[in-house]
């Protein structure tokens, strides 16, 4: 991803030129490459003037978006961001409320 970003929006990068750039098995980068693909994080074209693409933005993509497509989704319960949510509705309400209360 970091390679992707790194060229001129629109260029596409070999498969070959990443792995070489990166120090990364082909084999192994083709099998990241497709479950980012899945994911929507990239774009690919097959032939003449193909490759891999970035499918945002690069200030689009979170990390945590990577890290979701190449391990799944989080295994910790939903719990604590609703309570970090409610927490920050707690602290706004406390900002804009009478200093009496």
């Amino acid at each position: 991803m970091v390679h992707l970003a790194g060229l001129e929006a629109g260029r596409p990068a070999l498969v070959a030129d990443i792995a070489a750039s990166n120090a990364i098995p082909k084999k192994f980068l083709d099998a990241i490459l497709g479950e980012l693909r899945t994911a929507g994080l990239v774009h690919s074209k097959k032939g003449r003037g193909g490759g891999y693409v970035l499918a945002k933005n690069p200030a689009q993509i979170m990390i945590g978006d990577i890290v979701r497509a190449l391990d799944g989704p989080s295994r910790r319960s939903p719990a604590p961001a609703k309570a970090i949510t409610g927490a920050a509705t707690i602290v706004r309400r406390r900002a804009v409320a009478p200093s009496g209360l």
